[in-house]
């Protein structure tokens, strides 16, 4: 695959130029200093090591996606997905996969701190091999399609899960997250599993129409901001030309 820039053949000149002129381009843009700059910086924390398309520290503003932005904390790498936030366990640079973990499950699931997980799909799609299930917090009548029930200390005294199809009103909250189907046999009513499950989290990439070759854009040392502008163009461009035929 070669480095795309995603650049329309039918965008109107006027509106692209009128674009250019609302959104802030980086001035690395116009600066071949700025292209070098994005070429080689990479975040590194906690035995991960990684550059483009990802952002955060050690990685010059501009070079990398603000969607992809990771964190170092007592070298734990983290990333917030829409109002979430994600322990990194790995990434694989080769094939730029994600495999993540809640952040307030890491300890035990009786304490959750955050909504349920939500993916936004122009950024990461989960593997195959996972699959949703809803963990239902102090529900105060049996569960008919309960997949195992769990006791809890603290701020809720019982959780079930249970596929998210099956809504239950008679529990106090509930929270949706993937889970490995392999493990989702086995669990049964062992809270130890659950946990297990949890912790080692599931498996996301990026979106394909993300996937450029981050190697060659990077060794050309192209800011990932003209990448995903020019994307956007080529969206906004397809979509005029579909209203245009109505």
């Amino acid at each position: 695959m070669h480095c795309r820039r995603f650049l329309p053949s039918l965008f109107p000149l006027s509106f692209f130029l009128v674009l250019l002129v609302i959104v802030r381009i980086p001035q690395s843009l116009g600066n071949p200093d700025g292209y070098r700059a994005c070429r080689d910086p990479r975040f590194e924390c906690g035995g991960i090591s990684i550059g483009y398309p990802f952002s955060g520290d050690g990685i010059p503003p501009g070079c990398g996606h603000p969607g992809l932005q990771l964190y170092c904390e007592n070298n734990i790498v983290t990333i917030e997905i829409l109002d979430v936030i994600y322990q990194v366990l790995r990434i694989g640079e080769d094939n730029q996969t994600l495999q993540i973990a809640r952040k307030d499950f890491m300890t035990d699931f009786c304490h959750p701190q955050f909504e349920s997980s939500a993916f936004d799909s122009t950024l990461f799609n989960i593997f195959p091999g996972y699959t949703n299930v809803a963990l239902f917090y102090d529900c105060t009548s049996a569960i008919p399609h309960s997949l195992g029930s769990y006791d809890c200390n603290g701020s809720h005294k019982n959780v079930s899960i249970i596929p998210p199809a099956f809504i239950r009103e008679v529990c106090a909250r509930n929270i949706t997250v993937p889970i490995s189907e392999t493990s989702l046999r086995r669990i049964a009513n062992s809270a130890s599993l659950l946990e297990e499950a949890l912790k080692t989290g599931f498996e996301v990439e990026l979106n394909v129409s993300l996937k450029v070759d981050s190697k060659a854009c990077q060794n050309a040392g192209i800011p990932v901001e003209l990448v995903f502008l020019t994307y956007r163009i080529n969206q906004i461009a397809t979509a005029q030309m579909i209203l245009g035929f109505l």
